[in-house]
C-alpha cells in the first residue's frame, strides 16, 4: 500500500508555470520546479545567485544585540540543527553550509580548520557583519558561554546510546 501524500499547488521557481507537488517534496527541497528541466537549469545557476534567491533581509533583529542590525534568514533547505546548506552544483554533488559560503562572498576566504561563528546566535543568519571566525575551542566555547549546548535527556548520548563505542578500549561507557 502505498502512503498517501497531500499535494499542494505551486509555481514553478524558474518558468512560473502552475504546478502540483507532493508536501513530502516541498519539505525535502524538491517540490520547487515543475519539471525535471526546469530543476536542472535552476541547479545550474551561479552559487551565488542560487544563495541570494533564496535569503530574506528582513529577519529578526537579535534581542541581545540589536546594534548588529536585522538578521539575513536563510529560507532554503535547514539541517535539523536550523544551519542552512545549498547544494555545491551539479547533480549529486556536496552540500554547503550557507553561513559559510555567505561568509567568503561578503567577508573573505576562511583559513583552514576555521568555524565562522554567529553573533546573533541564529542559524540560518548569512549575514557577513553577524559572523566572525574562531576555531573550533571557540566555537565551542561560544556555545557553551551562551548556553546553546545540550545537557540531560536532550543529550545525544541519551537519545542514541547504540553510537556509544563499548568496550575495554573506549572512552565513553554506557549507563
Amino acid at each position: 500500500m502505498q502512503p498517501q501524500y497531500s499535494t499542494l499547488d505551486r509555481l514553478c521557481e524558474l518558468c512560473g508555470k502552475p504546478f502540483r507537488a507532493q508536501h513530502h517534496q516541498i519539505k525535502e527541497g524538491i517540490g520547487r520546479w515543475c519539471s525535471i528541466r526546469c530543476s536542472s537549469s535552476a541547479r545550474a545557476r551561479p552559487l551565488s545567485e542560487r544563495l541570494w534567491s533564496r535569503v530574506d533581509k528582513d529577519g529578526p533583529i537579535p534581542s541581545h544585540c540589536p546594534e548588529l542590525g536585522p538578521c539575513w534568514v536563510w529560507l532554503g533547505f535547514k539541517d535539523k540543527k536550523g544551519y542552512g546548506q545549498i547544494g555545491a552544483g551539479g547533480r549529486g554533488g556536496p552540500n554547503l553550509l550557507v553561513h559559510r559560503v555567505a561568509y567568503e562572498e561578503q567577508v573573505g576566504p576562511i583559513p583552514e580548520d576555521m568555524c565562522v561563528l554567529h553573533r546573533c546566535d541564529n542559524a540560518p543568519c548569512v549575514r557577513g557583519s553577524h559572523h566572525f571566525l574562531g576555531t573550533r575551542v571557540e566555537n565551542n566555547k561560544d556555545m557553551h558561554e551562551k548556553g546553546r549546548y545540550l545537557t540531560g535527556d536532550d543529550h545525544w548520548m541519551r537519545r542514541h546510546p547504540e553510537w556509544i563505542k563499548r568496550g575495554p578500549s573506549s572512552q565513553f561507557l554506557a549507563r
